[in-house]
């Protein structure tokens, strides 16, 4: 800890691309919370009514349902990306190394843990990082993921005509022990500066550095109102380095929408969000209208007010007494029309939902349709996320060569990590399957290249090699493999014997007596099983 650092300053605020996502991710936090999140920003979302006050405005937004339908799109459409695993190729990992896989966050997660998650807050929020670190209890580097409402701000530069990151700061809450009571604790701010400063132990270069400033008091502003006042300290400064070698460039990595990520944009679902919103603010409506419209409501016209013996309420057992003999009465009668007007919208929005963001999501039956059609038709459907999906599996890809070489992982050129990318699950049709197993048999192709055609129609899964496959098959031959094989080798080793003059050459056949399967003209693989 650097003592003169012990200074009180203002805590960083955030820049204003940071700043003006924060409504988003507040609406798309709020939504996956569900009702009690939505209820209790429900100024946010929904209209108080003219002379309609704070209880009123609260019972009309509570007695309708709240849809929570966006979380169940972005979950849709991460299960269909990790519906198969991803592929890690070209690379070879020491056993103490694949121990480190099944958990490079210290949190438990594997490495397809950890990219799911990733590309789960990239589908929901936009954008989020991935910070390479090093713990020295544990003597070895770890991944840390910053989501999108962890940011605070960043910074770039180019000074060789490529663009990086300067800077990025990034807050989170930590607990602490309260002094006064053991079974309490006190969350403060923490905020993590990494940034490029000149590195007085290295001649005044800049290099990577890492801060850590901690709030002063537990009763923090809020780092998303983006005021100033809250009092921190600078808990940490380190410049890291590696093998006697400091770094030039920060180990962090933005992941998001574009390939070389260093701006944030918002998710491509988005407006499903917005049309979540959409379909609650009406739904209230609707229930809100119902309320008013559903009991009985009398009217009169022609009474002078005078009828002392007129109740004042209906029923059974009350007769109205009216003396004014051209009086009317009559009771309002809701038509309905506009009830059935929030209806149609209601049902139009969810409509727009389901094909904007569900379509992707539809698994394809059997039908006359070929599967070359299914997928032309499909493409133009899953292009925008399936570029994501590979923007993404590129930024990965850069995270985890950084976490390889800091364990020590010689990674070759051709490494490569990919997210999948086949959202349609088309199956070979059985005709093509027969054609392919036959060319296979006469020769036209090689058992490789049936077998990665069996991959590409999805009977064999995508992970598996060849020769794994054919591994399985010598553990698990098919039934009778075993006995025909066996019968072969018998019969070659009887034609030998009797070429030989041997005892045991075979009986003359009569081909004219028996039948077909007691000559052996035919197989009868039952018989020999």
């Amino acid at each position: 800890m650097v003592e003169e650092a012990k200074q009180f300053i203002n805590s960083p605020t955030m820049n204003t691309a940071v700043l003006g996502m924060q409504s988003m991710l507040q609406q798309n936090m709020d939504i996956r919370s569900g009702k009690n999140a939505i209820h209790a920003n429900k100024t946010t979302y929904f209209s108080k009514l003219d002379d309609q006050n704070d209880d009123q405005f609260k019972t009309m937004v509570e007695m309708a349902p709240v849809y929570i339908l966006y979380p169940k799109v972005v979950d849709g459409f991460v299960g269909t990306i990790f519906s198969k695993d991803p592929k890690m190729m070209n690379i070879e990992f020491t056993d103490k190394q694949k121990v480190n896989n099944k958990n490079v966050d210290l949190l438990g997660n594997s490495i397809n843990k950890f990219s799911e998650n990733v590309v789960s807050e990239v589908i929901e929020n936009g954008f989020c990082a991935t910070m390479n670190d090093y713990s020295d209890s544990l003597k070895r580097p770890f991944m840390r993921m910053v989501k999108s409402n962890q940011f605070v701000s960043m910074r770039t530069h180019s000074d060789d005509g490529y663009p990086k990151i300067s800077q990025f700061i990034f807050y989170e809450e930590i607990d602490h022990a309260d002094p006064t009571d053991e079974f309490l604790s006190i969350s403060k701010n923490q905020y993590t500066v990494l940034d490029l400063a000149p590195n007085p132990s290295n001649g005044g270069k800049e290099n990577y550095r890492v801060r850590i400033l901690e709030a002063i008091s537990e009763n923090k502003v809020g780092v998303n109102s983006n005021e100033v006042g809250e009092q921190c300290y600078v808990k940490s400064e380190m410049f890291p380095k590696k093998n006697g070698e400091y770094f030039d460039k920060l180990p962090l990595t933005l992941h998001g929408v574009d390939a070389n990520n260093f701006t944030i944009k918002k998710s491509l679902l988005q407006d499903i969000s917005d049309m979540n919103i959409s379909v609650m603010q009406r739904v209230v409506d609707q229930v809100y209208m119902l309320h008013w419209t559903a009991l009985p409501t009398p009217w009169i016209t022609g009474s002078d007010g005078d009828d002392s013996d007129s109740p004042d309420t209906i029923g059974p057992s009350k007769i109205w007494h009216i003396s004014n003999p051209e009086a009317k009465v009559g009771m309002l009668e809701f038509t309905g029309q506009s009830a059935r007007a929030h209806q149609d919208y209601i049902e139009n929005l969810l409509y727009i939902m389901a094909t904007t963001g569900a379509q992707i999501l539809k698994k394809e039956g059997v039908s006359r349709e070929t599967a070359t059609s299914v997928l032309v038709r499909t493409a133009s459907q899953t292009s925008l996320v399936g570029t994501m999906v590979k923007n993404v599996s590129g930024q990965l890809q850069t995270a985890l060569e950084v976490f390889f070489e800091w364990s020590d992982i010689v990674i070759p050129n051709d490494f490569q990590y990919l997210l999948n990318d086949d959202f349609i699950k088309v199956d070979m049709e059985p005709n093509a399957q027969i054609a392919l197993v036959k060319s296979w048999l006469d020769g036209a192709l090689s058992h490789k290249s049936m077998f990665k055609k069996m991959k590409e129609g999805e009977l064999i899964e995508a992970n598996k090699t060849f020769e794994e496959e054919l591994e399985e098959i010598v553990a698990n031959p098919p039934p009778f493999f075993e006995a025909k094989q066996k019968a072969k080798l018998d019969a070659a080793a009887a034609k030998i014997v009797g070429e030989q003059g041997g005892d045991n050459t075979p009986p003359n056949k009569d081909d004219m007596k028996g039948s077909n399967l007691e000559n052996g003209n035919i197989d009868n693989p039952q018989a020999t099983e």
